[in-house]
């Protein structure tokens, strides 16, 4: 008995399996993942929103390798356009180094001509004064014109800078090249020499180093002055109009072709005022002809007056009254 049911039992589980067997055995095609082969393998093993997000990455990718590009385009462009600018500055940084080192290859000339420096110290307390002055260094190198009515020179005993008349020739030293005034370690005047005339600008300030004048030169005349020569060269010159803002103001003179001053005085707005002096061309005592004596500006209508002439002897031939010069004496006091 046992044994019929151990055999029956055996037989119900063949017959089970053989029927899962046969279950198995089928035509019909597999189910496949479809998604596989338009995603890709890797992308049959993700969702949608992973998917999507990896195109995202891709494209913005593709986006910065072009903007690299561009940047490197525009970098290259940059590249060049500094390398260039740098090229012109340090031209231009050589051409400045080369006009520093002719400036200071020239330091110690003025218009050509040599100069050798000279300090002056004088004066006391808030009033001590140093003047920082250029002089001629070989005086045979150039001569004050015939043209100028002051000369400048350095005194050595005084240790100043003067405009008196030098009555010996071999002592002091002609002034030549750019000047200073310091008067309590202020800056109160500064401008240029040449062989002992002013030339070029010149300043003067107070001692808040402001600006109270300035006047410009060439070579002893003002700049706007109109000269007027004997030659074509343009060496003997014959009259000097002073002009001044515009207006016939400041100093006049006059000279024989030789050079010997002929005539001088001063003119205001092309009117004749103060003092004028005519001179014989040669003589003695001065040579002075005649003095006349004028308003004492351009608004004065007083009638001139003659106050001395001489002959070529230096002998006086006229003077004006002695009333009338005590007025002059005492006007001019006042």
């Amino acid at each position: 008995m046992k044994s019929l049911s151990i055999l029956l039992l055996f037989l119900v589980c063949a017959s089970v399996a053989l029927g899962q067997q046969e279950e198995f055995k089928t035509n019909a095609k597999p189910k496949v993942d479809t998604s596989a082969r338009r995603k890709g393998l890797l992308a049959s093993l993700l969702d949608d929103n992973v998917f999507d997000n990896l195109n995202q990455a891709k494209q913005g990718v593709k986006d910065l390798k072009s903007d690299l590009k561009k940047n490197k385009e525009q970098t290259e462009k940059l590249g060049a356009f500094t390398s260039d600018l740098a090229s012109d500055l340090g031209l231009k940084v050589k051409k400045n180094k080369a006009k520093t080192k002719e400036k200071k290859g020239k330091k110690d000339e003025y218009e050509g001509i040599k100069f050798e420096r000279r300090i002056g110290e004088y004066g006391t307390g808030s009033r001590f004064t140093v003047e920082e002055i250029n002089v001629l260094r070989n005086p045979d190198e150039a001569q004050p014109s015939i043209y100028a009515k002051e000369i400048w020179w350095y005194d050595p005993k005084l240790r100043r800078i003067t405009n008196a008349v030098r009555k010996d020739p071999d002592y002091g030293e002609i002034c030549h090249g750019p000047y200073r005034k310091y008067v309590n370690d202020a800056l109160v005047e500064e401008g240029f020499f040449y062989v002992g005339v002013k030339d070029g600008r010149w300043e003067n300030y107070n001692q808040d180093f402001i600006l109270l004048n300035k006047e410009k030169y060439k070579k002893g005349f003002l700049s706007d002055a109109h000269i007027t020569y004997y030659d074509a060269q343009q060496k003997k010159i014959k009259a000097v109009v002073p002009v001044l803002f515009g207006k016939v103001t400041g100093e006049y003179r006059a000279f024989y072709e030789g050079g010997q001053l002929q005539e001088e005085g001063k003119l205001d707005d092309s009117v004749k005022v103060g003092r004028w002096r005519q001179y014989h061309q040669f003589g003695a005592m001065g040579r002075l002809k005649k003095e006349t004596l004028y308003g004492k500006d351009k608004f004065d209508k007083a009638e001139p007056i003659v106050l001395q002439e001489r002959d070529e002897k230096g002998k006086l031939i006229y003077e004006a009254p002695k009333q009338v010069k005590k007025k002059i004496d005492d006007d001019d006091d006042n």
